[in-house]
């Protein structure tokens, strides 16, 4: 992509724990697909911190994960039958918690087809704060 759209993309080196390239508060839209749903449960919420902070005020931030209160006795026996041991589960609450307390707000929740079942995709919003002009 970078080399097709060299003035619409931005390539940045990955050191595997932050978005350090990337300026705060200076993305509308940050995004991850397929990555949470292997990383560590720490890494992850180090990630979304990171995203919290490149994220402008009003911006949004958009990613999916396995969520263990979706996991069922039937989805463990497709994810075992499938071959694939990646999976990462993580809870709704932690992550609800730890966004609101981020002063992110949840717009929108959704499940989508992937691996042996559906991942869970949220949609948080970065609210504006009173320091911020509106």
């Amino acid at each position: 992509l970078v080399n097709r759209y060299p003035t619409l993309i931005l390539e940045h080196k990955a050191d595997g724990k932050t978005l350090c390239g990337t300026t705060s508060e200076s993305c509308e839209l940050v995004t991850a697909f397929g990555v949470f749903v292997y990383l560590k449960p720490l890494c992850t919420f180090g990630y979304f911190k990171e995203m919290i902070r490149v994220c402008k005020p009003g911006g949004h931030i958009i990613f999916d994960c396995y969520l263990s209160e979706e996991w069922s006795l039937k989805v463990l026996d497709a994810w075992l039958a499938s071959g694939n041991l990646y999976p990462i589960l993580l809870t709704r609450g932690l992550i609800l918690d730890f966004f609101k307390r981020e002063n992110c707000t949840c717009v929108k929740e959704f499940r989508g087809r992937h691996g042996a079942d559906r991942s869970d995709y949220f949609v948080f919003r970065k609210d504006i704060s009173e320091n911020f002009p509106k």
